[in-house]
């Protein structure tokens, strides 16, 4: 089982974004077969950590997503994110393959808008892969990899923010941004249930 601040992270990171579908997908996780949505997809991620080979759906996006999150959670060394996300997920869709090569393409470029514009953010797969981008340009920087994603689309604002707080752990997350969340009672209540054996 992961830090239960890194769990903590994913959550609030998905919920300063996004509440509303964040709470949504955490409480209809149990009676979805298979992710409608990548939060959702991102959430079993958590879950199914310790067993990556659970993480495998039929939309690659999502499985994407979800292997991202055991990376994040098990602190790998960023380095190797995109080999290892490469390894879990070739083949399931070529366009995903396109895009996460092209953060490799990317990644030390120094201009931010010339790096999206190579990667491209019209497709689930192409936003998954701008959020691994977004980790690798600004590594220990919560604030500046969630800003830097803002002009980009919603869905990549909110994996880059919720694998880079579960990346950093919650502390990453600026105070001012959790206090201004709704109902923490049931985030906090929802991270519980992610982390059974943790106390608190």
């Amino acid at each position: 089982m992961s830090d239960p601040t890194r769990t903590a992270g994913l959550v609030y990171g998905l919920a300063v974004i996004d509440t509303a579908a964040t709470q949504n997908a955490l409480r209809t996780l149990r009676e979805q077969p298979e992710p409608a949505d990548v939060i959702t997809a991102v959430v079993i991620g958590c879950i199914d950590q310790s067993d990556s080979t659970r993480i495998h759906f039929r939309n690659a996006a999502h499985t994407a997503a979800a292997y991202a999150v055991t990376l994040a959670l098990e602190n790998a060394p960023l380095d190797r994110w995109l080999p290892r996300l490469l390894d879990h997920s070739m083949g399931m869709d070529a366009t995903l393959d396109a895009a996460l090569y092209r953060v490799g393409h990317a990644g030390a470029w120094g201009s931010h808008a010339a790096a999206v514009k190579h990667i491209g953010s019209a497709t689930l797969n192409e936003q998954v892969a701008l959020a691994l981008y977004h980790l690798i340009r600004y590594p220990d920087d919560y604030t500046a990899a969630v800003t830097a994603a803002q002009s980009t689309t919603h869905t990549t604002t909110l994996l880059t923010s919720a694998l880079s707080a579960a990346r950093l752990g919650i502390e990453a997350i600026p105070p001012e941004w959790i206090a201004a969340l709704p109902d923490r009672a049931t985030l906090d209540a929802l991270i519980a249930d992610l982390n059974p054996n943790s106390e608190g």
